[in-house]
């Protein structure tokens, strides 16, 4: 059709030009291209080249048995020509408005419908009352009755209940009716509009507003004129729907097809309810002009009272007027909310809506905020008494007070005890009332550690197995720093962790499989510039210690501790508040005086309201002498163990208990640890880091803001920073106290005053030296007596090309540092057995990066390789 081309092409052109004016001006087009074209194809016929499908009454048929609606297709012309897209959309778009037309929902899908709708609908303001309100109750109040409509699917229709007797047909109902006997019959029949049901041989039978207790009478008196001799059983089937109005003040008003067993109040849940601005309190029922009956919906919702809820009819309108006068409640009552008014309730009768006031409220007169004339709020406060008298009015705040949270003429005990209590007051209360027996000072966190030792898991048994160890099977330190954990801590051998992973499948082995750090060695060392000697703590032994199996988790160690802090007593107070002035005071007292020594002038004399505080040790920091300390002793002792210490006595005393040193014993080698100094040395560590990274970060910007001469090096700079900041958050502090022990000592000097927790271990007395880092043979050496440094290097081949012998430095067994950039002559030092000496590798040349970037940048950056080259 050419000339049906030129039309669409004219009809495409006018469009678009009608549309750009009508833009323009601000209106819509005054012409439809879709219009014109069907008027085109009535006139004309659209031919074998039709370019629209339009439904057909099969589809339509077919649709209706569905959910949804197929979506309408426009098909492209078979001539090679098409519709402009314009066109396309507005013809789609109005023959899916035909489709929805001819095809309605059926009324299950109607309702779930709107009941989507519901639920995606936008949230409403509050209201003004709720608003103010709000600022009184701390919380925004609720309309009452809401939430009971917030969704409708809580509340669908029943549609499967029993059929009552007095339900009357009507056209639309299904009725089942079986007869077997004489005559034998099973049909399905629907009430037609005319009121009646057909039955073959028995013809019409008028059943429309008769109650179904009578049906099964209906249908036998018109079948007994045919048969005799046969049963007969009368059933409903599908029941008729019915359409009713929802109208008013509704949160959606409109039709609704509802069952014919609903009422009122179920249709209302599936309207969703009245809105915010409609009344719960006087919704009416008209039917035919009339109203049938007023529900108050506050009735079925606080009550549960359904007696004026009546079955619908078709045609029936649901009416919800404006709201009426409201008030809000809060404080002490069981429901918060804002509540809806007849008129003339009291304020007793208004604390009945709310359910009541709690048990918690206070017997204080409750306030009410009130507007007065003139656009002010004024407060009233009512009495309990006069609550029955006070009427309510439009706009009121009732707010009920509650208890507060004090107590009369009660004394209480805390603090360091295994039950807080409160206890009566009385005149001539004293101390020694309200104090338990000692035994009841200790706390519950005390006696739960005590009780969980006697039902730990058993203990695993010690194994000895032997282990690769550098010394023991010619493999050098390289050659294990090659065997790498996931977290690049170097082992010295696998055999002993498979051995043990074998023999204890289910535990976690630290420094195995986990890839745990290893357990510092003899001389401090752990994972520095390649590893200072093994994993294990004495290097040279043959098999895996019992300490080794804990630290891999092949064993549990048996620890002793303080299982709670001990108690003060030489310290307790108590706390009062003076009744006139309400200032607090303290009256403190010698718990032990009073409790061990019971000594009648610390008995203080109770008052209202005192409270009574029982420390420990670990609330107030008692003087050294009074702290409860247990230290721990390993090693070359003769009774290696956990001792207590006592009053006024040091390490010397602490080793005669254990029995002195062994004849293996090598005090040199000693390591102390304490927990406060591990505190202060991982505080250090990460100040460190914080400032590292600023630095670092510092440095960049600097280069950036002089012209970024140090592009190349900076790029590279995130990586350098990464892997040393990585490296450093890696290294725990160990709390090793450094010992001024000699080598040749035969005793084990210097040691501090002790703490709680100390540990001190006495190692044996090693036979090798270590030499690690830039040299040709990192391994450990037999120990030469007389030995100097520079003997130890020639046995390891001397320093590499990428060595820096003049930054050399030896870690001594007892943990101190001796470097060669002290100014001594290094290769002259004597050796030690234990001793470890590391030649650090080259870090990179400043000069030869001056060129690239400026002064400041690459001073950090030389600082930066420096440390990751001695850390690595």
């Amino acid at each position: 059709m050419p000339f049906k081309i030129r039309l669409i092409t004219f009809v495409a052109c006018f469009s678009y030009f009608s549309a750009s004016v009508s833009a323009i001006h601000g209106q819509a087009p005054s012409v439809n291209p879709t219009t014109i074209l069907q008027q085109y194809d009535i006139q004309y016929g659209a031919g074998t080249n039709n370019t629209t499908q339009y439904p057909d009454p099969a589809a339509q048929q077919q649709q209706q048995q569905t959910d949804v609606p197929p979506t309408p297709r426009v098909q492209r012309p078979q001539n090679g020509y098409a519709y402009p897209s314009l066109d396309d959309q507005s013809l789609q778009q109005e023959q899916q408005q035909q489709q929805r037309d001819s095809n309605p929902l059926r009324p299950e899908q109607e309702s779930a419908a709107r009941r989507e709708r519901l639920l995606t609908q936008p949230s409403v303001p509050p209201l003004p009352l709720q608003l103010a309100a709000a600022n009184t109750f701390r919380t925004l109040p609720s309309i009452f009755g809401r939430r009971f409509f917030r969704d409708p699917n809580d509340y669908p229709p029943n549609t499967a209940m029993q059929v009552p007797d007095n339900y009357q047909l009507a056209p639309g109902d299904e009725v089942l009716v079986r007869m077997w006997g004489s005559v034998s019959m099973n049909q399905r029949v629907s009430v037609d509009r005319a009121g009646a049901i057909y039955l073959p041989q028995v013809g019409k039978i008028t059943v429309a507003g008769i109650p179904f207790s009578s049906l099964e009478s209906t249908i036998r008196g018109a079948v007994d004129r045919i048969y005799r001799n046969y049963n007969l059983s009368v059933e409903l089937g599908r029941l008729r729907s019915i359409q009713v109005f929802v109208t008013g003040a509704a949160r959606q008003p409109g039709s609704y097809t509802v069952s014919s067993f609903s009422t009122l109040i179920s249709a209302l849940f599936s309207s969703g309810g009245p809105a915010n601005t409609g009344s719960f309190r006087r919704i009416q029922l008209r039917r035919g002009g009339e109203t049938v009956t007023e529900v108050d919906l506050y009735r079925f919702l606080r009550f549960g009272d359904k007696t004026k809820d009546v079955r619908l009819m078709p045609g029936d309108v649901i009416f919800i007027p404006p709201v009426g006068e409201q008030i809000a409640i809060g404080g002490s009552v069981k429901d918060t909310a804002v509540y809806e008014l007849l008129g003339g309730e009291s304020v007793e009768a208004a604390l009945s809506l709310a359910g009541g006031r709690l048990n918690t409220a206070a017997e204080s007169p409750l306030t009410i905020e009130r507007i007065v004339p003139g656009d002010n709020r004024t407060i009233l406060r009512i009495p309990s008494t006069a609550l029955t008298e006070t009427p309510v009015r439009n706009g009121d705040i009732i707010f009920v007070p509650e208890l507060p949270p004090s107590f009369s003429n009660v004394v209480t005990l805390r603090g360091n005890v295994v039950q807080p209590l409160r206890f009566a007051w009385h005149a001539g209360l004293k101390l020694s009332d309200i104090l338990p027996e000692k035994n009841a000072l200790l706390t519950k966190g005390y006696w739960y550690t005590h009780n969980r030792l006697a039902v730990e898991p058993d203990f695993q048994p010690l194994v000895t197995t032997r282990r690769n160890a550098i010394g023991d099977t010619g493999i050098t330190s390289r050659e294990a720093a090659s065997q790498q954990y996931p977290n690049g801590t170097a082992t010295t051998g696998t055999t002993s962790d498979q051995t043990m992973w074998q023999q204890y499948p289910n535990q976690d082995i630290p420094g195995g499989a986990s890839g745990a750090p290893p357990y510092p060695n003899q001389n401090g060392a752990t994972g520095a510039a390649g590893t200072a000697g093994t994993r294990d703590q004495y290097p040279n032994q043959g098999s895996i210690s019992g300490r080794d199996q804990v630290s891999k988790g092949a064993a549990k160690a048996v620890k002793i501790t303080i299982p709670a802090p001990d108690i003060d007593w030489s310290y307790a107070v108590i706390e009062r508040k003076d009744p006139v002035t309400l200032k607090s005071t303290l009256v403190p007292f010698n718990l032990g005086k009073l409790v061990l020594d019971h000594d009648m002038s610390e008995d203080k004399e109770l008052q209202p309201e005192d409270v009574v505080t029982i420390f420990s040790q670990a609330d107030v920091t008692v003087p050294r002498e009074q702290q409860t300390k247990f230290v721990r002793v390993e090693g070359e002792v003769a009774m290696a163990g956990v001792y207590a210490v006592g009053n006024n006595e040091s390490w010397a005393d602490v080793l005669k208990k254990a029995g002195g040193l062994t004849s293996n014993a090598y005090p040199f080698g000693a390591e102390f640890t304490r927990e406060s100094a591990r505190l202060a040395q991982q505080q250090r560590l990460d100040d460190y880091i914080e400032r590292l990274t600023a630095e670092i970060q510092h440095s960049v910007i600097n280069v950036t803001v002089n012209g970024g001469s140090a592009s190349s090096a900076a790029s590279s700079l995130p990586v350098l920073q990464a892997e040393l900041l990585r490296r450093l958050r890696n290294q725990k502090a160990t709390g090793r106290v450094v010992l001024n022990t000699m080598p040749d000592s035969g005793s084990v000097t210097d040691l501090p005053v002790p703490e709680d927790g100390d540990v001190l271990i006495i190692p044996p007395r090693p036979s090798t030296v270590n030499v690690i880092g830039a040299v040709n043979n990192q391994s450990s050496y037999i120990f030469t007596p007389l030995a100097k440094a520079k003997y130890y290097l020639s046995l390891a081949g001397g320093s590499t090309t990428a060595g820096d012998s003049s930054r050399a430095f030896v870690i001594r067994a007892n943990g101190s540092i001796v470097s060669a950039e002290q100014g001594r002559a290094f290769g002259s030092l004597r050796l030690a057995p234990g001793d470890t000496v590391v030649i650090p590798e080259k870090s990179f040349k400043i000069n030869k990066f001056r060129t690239i970037f400026d002064s400041s940048f690459a001073s950090q950056f030389a600082v930066v390789a420096a440390i990751i080259s001695v850390i690595r």
